[in-house]
């Protein structure tokens, strides 16, 4: 950071927004992970996040969780869009597997047939006992459907960084704070320059709006500031 040779105090370097993304042709599946059915699992067939994640938050997980920044969005005919993303994704010669039963799938995934007959069953089962939230990890979607209505579907995604969130402390006037606690003196951070706006999630307005109204106050105080000098 170009503020750590001050003494700027940073706050949450390890956080970023993510979303996903297919690094080869940029494609962006984000409306397929977030259909609300299917399950993710990675490169090895297995699951490793809870599906009711939003977009945002597997796109988080895929980057920290798998050793590839690899995964898939595995989804059957039960989702009645499923057909035309996967015609809409192979238009933009973006890889979309699909496969007429499980075992097909498993073998165009590059894993073990048994690896996805068995998650498919365990997922199937602890559907129909109305034990999703108790698979490890949990899957707490809101209106599940089983995986066993063909065509299948895999769709491979990544965790893309749209913005880091780290990055300078800033007080209510967008003055960068040193690791004592004090005003570092003409020094100031708006937008995704300075750290502390956003934890977790975009806040309201996200960049734009960060670097707008902390803009315009950081410009206030340095006018202030001038006036009284």
């Amino acid at each position: 950071m170009l503020t750590a040779p001050v003494g700027a105090q940073l706050v949450h370097i390890d956080q970023f927004h993510g979303g996903p993304i297919v690094e080869e042709t940029h494609a962006n599946p984000n409306f397929v992970i977030d259909a609300g059915q299917g399950i993710d699992v990675d490169v090895r067939g297995h699951r490793f996040m809870d599906e009711i994640y939003t977009y945002t938050q597997k796109s988080m997980a895929t980057a920290t969780k798998t050793p590839e920044n690899m995964a898939y969005h595995i989804i059957d005919a039960h989702w009645p869009k499923a057909e035309s993303a996967a015609k809409k994704f192979l238009a933009m010669n973006t890889k979309v597997l699909v496969a007429q039963t499980p075992e097909e799938l498993a073998k165009r995934m590059g894993v073990d047939p048994k690896v996805i007959l068995s998650l498919f069953k365990e997922y199937n089962d602890a559907l129909a006992a109305n034990k999703l939230k108790e698979l490890n990890p949990p899957c707490s979607l809101k209106e599940p459907q089983p995986l066993n209505k063909a065509p299948y579907y895999a769709f491979p995604f990544q965790g893309g960084i749209t913005a880091t969130f780290g990055g300078p402390k800033i007080n209510a006037n967008a003055q960068v704070i040193n690791n004592e606690g004090r005003v570092i003196p003409g020094l100031y951070a708006v937008g995704n320059a300075a750290g502390g706006l956003f934890y977790g999630n975009y806040i309201g307005g996200t960049q734009l709006g960060g670097a707008t109204v902390f803009g315009r106050i950081a410009a206030r105080k340095m006018a202030s500031l001038h006036k009284n000098n």
